[in-house]
């Protein structure tokens, strides 16, 4: 609760500039080399073309977009444009950059779809470039974003952003 009233009178304003630490910030050594250990694909800014009954989907995996490690120019060289495009960015903030490269559907979390959203006071406690992003289903001119709200919580408390565990069916 205290973080929580710090925040209704201290803001943070998002610079949009990544410093250089935040930038050298190396990945978790442990949790990599436990995940290599597991049938999991770690797509950081890489595509996997998977099988889907009688198709395949491109799947794209972004690194994180408020580290400066979000490099799309990188992650889309092999798209197979045969295919659909489905974009996994942890940041909507990425959404903004995404628009110009293909895919079909975005999907992001990392706003717990805003957290507390007390009128006139959301933007205290949503640290968002584009705050328009923070949750549910838009539409980015031919694509599909879809933010989820997540399970878990930045600080200990919401306010109507109930967690949420999403099934999206592709037709």
């Amino acid at each position: 609760i205290i973080k929580g009233l710090k925040r209704l009178f201290y803001p943070i304003t998002l610079t949009k500039r990544v410093s250089l630490r935040a930038q050298l910030l190396p990945k978790h050594e442990a949790l990599m080399n436990l995940l290599s250990e597991t049938n999991f694909r770690i797509l950081d800014n890489a595509i996997d073309l998977v099988f889907c009954k009688k198709t395949r989907i491109n799947i794209f995996g972004l690194g994180e977009y408020s580290l400066g490690q979000c490099k799309p120019e990188i992650a889309f060289q092999n798209y197979n444009h045969n295919y659909l495009g489905i974009i996994l960015s942890h940041n909507p903030d990425s959404f903004e950059i995404l628009k110009r490269y293909p895919g079909s559907l975005l999907l992001a979390g990392h706003t717990h779809g805003g957290q507390v959203n007390l009128p006139g006071l959301a933007r205290r406690f949503t640290y968002a470039e584009h705050p328009e992003f923070k949750r549910g289903l838009k539409k980015l001119g031919e694509k599909w974003a879809y933010i989820n709200r997540g399970l878990s919580a930045s600080i200990k408390f919401r306010w109507c952003s109930p967690p949420e565990l999403t099934l999206i069916t592709l037709k």
